[in-house]
């Protein structure tokens, strides 16, 4: 995530967002008055743009769960 303190005093960030009809990306551009807001809006975008049935376990969590199925398989 880029975070940056603007000369105004406001935080910017932005939020990949697609590509462009030229195939550039497009991005969505947070402003905030304290970077806590900021990164809790950008956290925010990130949850709403989650895929459905998206995981949210560390590799060594699905690790372990794989080798847990592998084991006590009938």
């Amino acid at each position: 995530m880029n975070l940056y303190l603007r000369k105004d005093g406001r935080y910017e960030s932005r939020v990949p967002n697609g590509k462009k009809p030229d195939g550039k990306r497009a991005f969505l551009y947070v402003l905030a008055r304290t970077k806590e807001q900021c990164i809790e809006r950008v956290q925010a975008i990130h949850r709403q743009n989650r895929p459905q049935g998206y995981c949210t376990m560390t590799v060594q969590e699905q690790a372990v769960g794989m080798i847990m199925a592998m084991l006590f398989q009938k």
